[in-house]
Protein backbone atom coordinates (compact mmCIF):
# COMPACT_ATOMS: atom_id res chain seq x y z
CA UNK A 1 0.00 0.00 0.00
CA UNK A 2 0.97 3.69 -0.46
CA UNK A 3 -0.08 6.43 0.83
CA UNK A 4 -2.24 9.00 -1.26
CA UNK A 5 -4.19 12.04 -0.31
CA UNK A 6 -7.38 11.17 0.95
CA UNK A 7 -6.79 7.31 1.22
CA UNK A 8 -4.75 4.63 -0.10
CA UNK A 9 -3.41 3.33 -3.23
CA UNK A 10 -3.73 -0.47 -4.28
CA UNK A 11 -2.68 -2.21 -6.90
CA UNK A 12 -5.43 -3.40 -9.74
CA UNK A 13 -4.75 -6.16 -11.41
CA UNK A 14 -6.61 -7.34 -14.76
CA UNK A 15 -5.28 -9.16 -17.48
CA UNK A 16 -6.40 -9.21 -20.76
CA UNK A 17 -7.81 -12.54 -21.89
CA UNK A 18 -7.18 -11.94 -25.86
CA UNK A 19 -3.19 -11.76 -25.29
CA UNK A 20 -2.69 -12.89 -22.03
CA UNK A 21 -1.14 -9.97 -20.80
CA UNK A 22 -1.56 -8.56 -16.32
CA UNK A 23 -1.95 -4.70 -16.73
CA UNK A 24 -1.99 -3.29 -13.31
CA UNK A 25 -2.94 0.26 -12.14
CA UNK A 26 -3.38 2.24 -8.98
CA UNK A 27 -6.45 2.96 -7.62
CA UNK A 28 -7.63 4.82 -4.18
CA UNK A 29 -8.87 3.28 -1.43
CA UNK A 30 -10.03 4.89 1.13
CA UNK A 31 -10.20 3.73 5.03
CA UNK A 32 -13.93 6.15 5.62
CA UNK A 33 -16.49 5.33 3.76
CA UNK A 34 -19.81 8.38 3.38
CA UNK A 35 -22.97 7.06 2.52
CA UNK A 36 -25.43 9.51 0.85
CA UNK A 37 -27.63 9.36 4.01
CA UNK A 38 -25.10 10.72 6.19
CA UNK A 39 -23.92 7.50 7.76
CA UNK A 40 -20.04 7.01 7.84
CA UNK A 41 -17.82 4.40 8.91
CA UNK A 42 -14.68 3.66 9.16
CA UNK A 43 -13.32 0.59 8.36
CA UNK A 44 -11.15 -1.78 11.15
CA UNK A 45 -9.91 -4.97 9.54
CA UNK A 46 -10.32 -7.40 7.04
CA UNK A 47 -12.65 -10.31 8.21
CA UNK A 48 -12.97 -12.14 4.67
CA UNK A 49 -11.42 -11.71 1.18
CA UNK A 50 -12.14 -13.53 -2.48
CA UNK A 51 -11.45 -12.37 -5.93
CA UNK A 52 -13.11 -9.50 -6.44
CA UNK A 53 -14.49 -9.00 -3.25
CA UNK A 54 -13.52 -8.28 0.38
CA UNK A 55 -15.72 -7.88 3.21
CA UNK A 56 -14.20 -5.61 6.25
CA UNK A 57 -15.73 -4.86 9.62
CA UNK A 58 -16.35 -1.00 10.15
CA UNK A 59 -17.38 1.28 12.70
CA UNK A 60 -19.60 3.61 12.56
CA UNK A 61 -17.87 6.66 13.29
CA UNK A 62 -20.57 8.75 15.70
CA UNK A 63 -22.44 5.84 16.98
CA UNK A 64 -19.40 3.41 17.30
CA UNK A 65 -21.68 0.69 16.05
CA UNK A 66 -20.17 -2.42 14.31
CA UNK A 67 -21.08 -3.69 10.93
CA UNK A 68 -19.55 -5.92 7.97
CA UNK A 69 -18.66 -3.28 4.85
CA UNK A 70 -18.44 -5.90 1.97
CA UNK A 71 -16.66 -4.11 -0.84
CA UNK A 72 -16.61 -5.55 -5.04
CA UNK A 73 -14.04 -4.72 -7.11
CA UNK A 74 -15.78 -4.04 -10.23
CA UNK A 75 -14.35 -4.00 -14.12
CA UNK A 76 -16.60 -3.00 -15.91
CA UNK A 77 -20.73 -2.53 -16.49
CA UNK A 78 -21.49 -5.70 -16.05
CA UNK A 79 -19.99 -6.28 -12.81
CA UNK A 80 -21.32 -3.16 -11.49
CA UNK A 81 -25.29 -4.20 -12.26
CA UNK A 82 -24.71 -7.21 -11.47
CA UNK A 83 -23.24 -5.53 -7.94
CA UNK A 84 -26.87 -3.23 -8.01
CA UNK A 85 -29.24 -6.30 -8.95
CA UNK A 86 -27.52 -8.22 -5.73
CA UNK A 87 -28.35 -4.74 -3.67
CA UNK A 88 -31.78 -5.08 -5.22
CA UNK A 89 -32.74 -8.70 -3.88
CA UNK A 90 -31.85 -8.03 -0.69
CA UNK A 91 -34.20 -4.89 -0.17
CA UNK A 92 -36.86 -7.47 -1.53
CA UNK A 93 -36.68 -9.54 2.00
CA UNK A 94 -37.08 -8.33 5.52
CA UNK A 95 -37.05 -11.79 6.65
CA UNK A 96 -35.56 -12.73 10.31
CA UNK A 97 -33.62 -15.44 8.69
CA UNK A 98 -32.18 -13.11 5.72
CA UNK A 99 -29.73 -11.05 6.18
CA UNK A 100 -30.67 -7.45 5.77
CA UNK A 101 -29.27 -4.57 3.71
CA UNK A 102 -28.67 -1.53 5.34
CA UNK A 103 -26.55 0.98 2.77
CA UNK A 104 -24.88 1.34 -0.09
CA UNK A 105 -22.24 3.15 -2.34
CA UNK A 106 -21.06 3.50 -5.71
CA UNK A 107 -17.63 4.74 -5.71
CA UNK A 108 -15.89 5.63 -8.41
CA UNK A 109 -12.32 5.56 -8.80
CA UNK A 110 -9.13 7.47 -10.72
CA UNK A 111 -10.54 8.44 -14.35
CA UNK A 112 -7.24 6.82 -15.30
CA UNK A 113 -8.45 3.09 -13.88
CA UNK A 114 -11.20 0.73 -14.93
CA UNK A 115 -11.66 -0.43 -11.94
CA UNK A 116 -14.64 1.29 -9.29
CA UNK A 117 -16.07 -0.11 -5.89
CA UNK A 118 -19.17 -1.01 -4.83
CA UNK A 119 -20.26 -0.78 -0.95
CA UNK A 120 -22.91 -3.04 0.41
CA UNK A 121 -23.15 -2.61 4.43
CA UNK A 122 -24.63 -5.44 6.29
CA UNK A 123 -25.35 -5.92 10.23
CA UNK A 124 -22.22 -7.40 11.61
CA UNK A 125 -22.81 -10.97 12.62
CA UNK A 126 -19.35 -12.68 14.31
CA UNK A 127 -20.54 -15.57 13.92
CA UNK A 128 -21.13 -18.37 11.83
CA UNK A 129 -22.66 -22.34 10.99
CA UNK A 130 -19.13 -22.71 10.06
CA UNK A 131 -17.34 -20.95 13.40
CA UNK A 132 -19.67 -22.89 15.80
CA UNK A 133 -18.98 -26.40 13.62
CA UNK A 134 -15.25 -25.79 14.37
CA UNK A 135 -15.56 -25.04 17.88
CA UNK A 136 -17.57 -27.90 18.39
CA UNK A 137 -14.48 -29.57 17.04
CA UNK A 138 -17.31 -32.04 15.08
CA UNK A 139 -15.16 -32.23 11.90
CA UNK A 140 -11.91 -33.03 13.98
CA UNK A 141 -10.48 -36.75 14.35
CA UNK A 142 -11.04 -36.49 18.27
CA UNK A 143 -12.95 -38.96 20.84
CA UNK A 144 -16.60 -38.29 21.07
CA UNK A 145 -16.31 -36.92 24.76
CA UNK A 146 -14.41 -34.42 22.93
CA UNK A 147 -16.86 -32.96 20.54
CA UNK A 148 -19.86 -30.91 21.39
CA UNK A 149 -22.64 -31.87 19.36
CA UNK A 150 -25.74 -30.15 18.47
CA UNK A 151 -28.86 -31.21 20.79
CA UNK A 152 -32.07 -31.92 18.81
CA UNK A 153 -33.35 -28.61 19.49
CA UNK A 154 -30.20 -26.36 18.06
CA UNK A 155 -30.07 -28.68 14.70
CA UNK A 156 -33.81 -28.18 14.67
CA UNK A 157 -33.95 -24.56 15.03
CA UNK A 158 -30.55 -24.08 12.81
CA UNK A 159 -32.59 -26.17 10.00
CA UNK A 160 -36.11 -24.68 10.55
CA UNK A 161 -34.50 -20.98 10.45
CA UNK A 162 -32.80 -21.52 6.60
CA UNK A 163 -35.54 -23.71 5.12
CA UNK A 164 -37.43 -20.61 6.02
CA UNK A 165 -35.00 -18.11 4.31
CA UNK A 166 -35.43 -20.90 1.06
CA UNK A 167 -38.62 -20.82 1.13
CA UNK A 168 -38.87 -16.60 0.87
CA UNK A 169 -36.39 -17.09 -1.82
CA UNK A 170 -38.24 -19.69 -3.64
CA UNK A 171 -41.40 -17.56 -3.43
CA UNK A 172 -39.74 -15.30 -4.81
CA UNK A 173 -38.57 -16.73 -7.93
CA UNK A 174 -35.16 -16.89 -6.80
CA UNK A 175 -31.97 -19.52 -6.16
CA UNK A 176 -29.22 -18.78 -3.12
CA UNK A 177 -26.85 -20.99 -5.27
CA UNK A 178 -24.37 -21.27 -2.72
CA UNK A 179 -25.51 -22.63 0.68
CA UNK A 180 -23.04 -23.51 2.94
CA UNK A 181 -22.03 -23.10 6.62
CA UNK A 182 -19.92 -20.40 6.22
CA UNK A 183 -22.98 -18.13 4.37
CA UNK A 184 -24.99 -18.81 7.47
CA UNK A 185 -24.71 -16.22 10.14
CA UNK A 186 -25.71 -16.67 13.54
CA UNK A 187 -27.69 -14.07 15.30
CA UNK A 188 -26.70 -13.72 19.00
CA UNK A 189 -29.10 -16.03 21.39
CA UNK A 190 -31.62 -14.47 23.37
CA UNK A 191 -30.89 -17.16 25.76
CA UNK A 192 -28.10 -18.68 27.03
CA UNK A 193 -28.54 -22.34 26.13
CA UNK A 194 -29.64 -21.06 22.38
CA UNK A 195 -27.12 -21.59 19.19
CA UNK A 196 -29.03 -18.47 17.91
CA UNK A 197 -31.27 -17.49 15.20
CA UNK A 198 -30.10 -18.69 11.68
CA UNK A 199 -29.50 -15.69 8.95
CA UNK A 200 -28.85 -16.25 5.20
CA UNK A 201 -25.92 -14.29 3.89
CA UNK A 202 -23.77 -13.49 0.56
CA UNK A 203 -25.91 -13.33 -2.48
CA UNK A 204 -23.57 -12.70 -4.80
CA UNK A 205 -24.78 -15.58 -6.56
CA UNK A 206 -28.48 -15.74 -5.95
CA UNK A 207 -30.74 -15.64 -9.48
CA UNK A 208 -33.90 -16.79 -11.16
Amino acid sequence: LHQAAGGKQIIATKTLPDVGIMVQKRVTFHDEIAFDDGTRVLINRLLDKGEFRSVYLARDVTKQQLYALKRVDCHNDDEIKRCREEAAIHRLFHHENIMPLLNVKFAQTEAASSCSFFYMLFTYLPRSLEDEITVRRLREDRPEKQRRPFSTLEALTIFAGVCKAIKALHNAGLSHRDICPGNILLQKAKRRIDVGTPVLSDFGSVGP
